[in-house]
Formats: structure tokens, sequence, C-alpha cells
């Protein structure tokens, strides 16, 4: 890096540096804030560069990690920033997958709803790959809308897709519980208001 520190290399090579502080031993923790700084060091020196933005996905799962909710807060302002300043990043999607789990913890299911579906929708695919499949994704989905946010419309959609799409899936059959015991729970609710 000394000899050509505007180098492409360059750029990668303090993204490992920053890497090999972060993965650690399993009985272990990483120093976070050596951690930090690493990453941090990376998106100083080379801020339009994709290393940049990787550097900056795995700092922010250093702040959501903790399940705290300061520490999500301060995560979940900077990844919208990201995601509203570079929207077209490879790194848009995980950092949507991190916002989600962010709000998780503030507790915030209808934003972590809406992340969760933009995660998805901005993943990329590989329609040449056989292992390629969205049902978890659907499923995830579809769980936080029925249970988190309320949002049975939401809920239903994602149940049924995965129903369609995965005939085989493991959760179909959770999936058509799901959406029988949201048809009742509904039933019920109008039962009780036309008394």
């Amino acid at each position: 890096m000394e000899l050509s520190p505007k180098h492409d290399l360059a750029a990668w090579s303090l993204l490992a540096l920053a890497r090999l502080k972060h993965i650690v031993p399993v009985d272990q923790d990483p120093n976070a804030v050596e951690t930090r700084q690493a990453y941090q060091k990376c998106i100083d020196r080379f801020p339009d560069h994709p290393a940049a933005d990787e550097a900056f996905i795995y700092q922010q799962s250093t702040w959501v990690v903790t399940a705290k909710a300061e520490d999500a807060t301060k995560a979940a302002d900077a990844l919208e920033k990201f995601v509203s300043q570079k929207p077209n990043s490879k790194f848009s999607s995980p950092a949507y997958h991190l916002l989600s789990k962010a709000y998780e913890t503030l507790r915030k299911p209808d934003q972590q709803l809406q992340a969760r579906i933009k995660a998805m929708e901005l993943e990329e695919q590989d329609p040449e790959n056989p292992e390629n499949e969205l049902a978890n994704a659907y499923w995830n989905i579809a769980t936080i809308a029925e249970f988190d946010a309320g949002d049975f419309a939401t809920a239903r959609k994602y149940y049924q897709r995965l129903i369609d799409e995965y005939p085989t899936d493991i959760h179909k059959y959770g999936a058509k519980l799901a959406l029988q015991r949201m048809d009742n729970m509904e039933a019920t609710l109008l039962k009780e208001v036309s008394k």
C-alpha cells in the first residue's frame, strides 16, 4: 500500500486488514472500537470504491449486533443515508437487511417490514443457480407482517407467494395455517364488531 496508495488493490487490502480485526476465533470478541476504526480508514481513503461500501456495511453490522437502542439508532441513521445517497450500490440489499435488524431493535415494525422487503427486492439473483430461492425471504417477510406489523394484506401476499412458487418448501404447511389463522381472526373480529 505504501508503494501505490491509490491502487485498486490498496482499497481491498485495507478492507482485508479490517476484516482480520473483525473475524476472531470463536472464543473471543472483536475489539469493536479498533474494528470500526479500521473500516473507517478504508471508507475515508477510498470513499467511491466498492471496498468502502463493503467496509461501511461491516462497520454498521458492529453497531446493529449489539441490539442496543442507541447503537441501532446510530446504525439506522447511517444506513438510511447510505441507501438514499447510493441507491445503485451493490451493497443496497445488505444495507436494507441491516436496516431491518436495526428497526427490529428499535421496535419499529412497519419500517422493519419495508426494509426487509426492499432487501429482498434488491438482492442479486443468479437465474442459472439452482440453489436460488426466495422461500425463506417470503416466510420472514410474512411473519414480520403478520405478527409484528399487523399488516395482514402483506402477510397474505407473501404466504401465498411461498405456497405458489415453492410448493415443496417446508414452510408451505405453516403458510397455509397462517392464512387460515388470519381469516379466523378477522371473522371473529367482524362478529364482535357487528354485535
